[in-house]
């Protein structure tokens, strides 16, 4: 079969591209101290972007400086930043986020894991209820992150405990289907036999205001006898 040439072209144009990008970034990457090499494998993992207060709650435990290793990306151009003032947020470029990922070992990522839900956690508390929506616009992304990155270390307790916290607001603010489905797979593993039937019961109401009254029942029978005791 003849094959275009101007397709192989472009596809050799775009690995030769993609090559001299990694160099680019690896080269970056030596230039960097520990702390900095530390701090941007910490902000791998926020997928929807993250605020400087963000970034010093996941690295509050650290013995480094969070918000000097952040100033020290943006001059290096592997981090950026947009909006003004009270809305600014930062970004890794993707890229980097792939490179910086490779760098590290299980044992870090899981850590830096455990901070997103940590954050998570502190940030949920800190909103009203519910949270303004520009605000949970912003996280939303984020928040997901943390649920499945805590159905997926085993980490279940703590994800019901998340999804139990937002449930003040969920009647007015949907839950995106992929956190409906790890705050199912959490309910169902949950060890604890009260957090579960507490969570079976938040699923419900969730399940029956989307129309899945069904589903909805189901988890009502199973979390009936023991959510009305808490």
């Amino acid at each position: 079969m003849h094959r275009d040439a101007s397709s192989t072209y472009g596809a050799g144009n775009a690995s030769v591209g993609h090559a001299s990008m990694q160099r680019v970034i690896a080269w970056s990457w030596d230039q960097l101290e520990t702390e900095q090499r530390r701090m941007l494998g910490a902000l791998t993992v926020f997928v929807g972007g993250f605020t400087a207060t963000a970034a010093q709650v996941l690295t509050q435990d650290e013995s480094f400086d969070g918000a000097a290793a952040l100033d020290d990306l943006l001059a290096h151009s592997l981090v950026y930043s947009h909006g003004e003032s009270e809305t600014l947020r930062f970004g890794v470029y993707q890229p980097v986020r792939e490179f910086a990922l490779q760098q590290m070992d299980a044992a870090s990522l899981q850590h830096w894991r455990l901070g997103l839900r940590t954050w998570a956690r502190a940030w949920t508390l800190a909103q009203p209820t519910p949270p303004s929506w520009p605000a949970l616009r912003g996280e939303m992304p984020n928040l997901m992150a943390a649920l499945r990155s805590a159905v997926e270390d085993g980490d279940n307790e703590r994800a019901v405990e998340q999804f139990l916290a937002w449930r003040p607001w969920l009647e007015e603010v949907e839950l995106p289907a992929q956190g409906l489905m790890s705050a199912t797979a959490a309910v169902e593993a949950c060890a604890d036999p009260t957090l579960r039937a507490r969570g079976h019961s938040a699923l419900a109401a969730l399940l029956f205001n989307a129309g899945q009254s069904h589903a909805a029942l189901l988890h009502a029978d199973l979390g009936v006898w023991r959510d009305g005791l808490t």
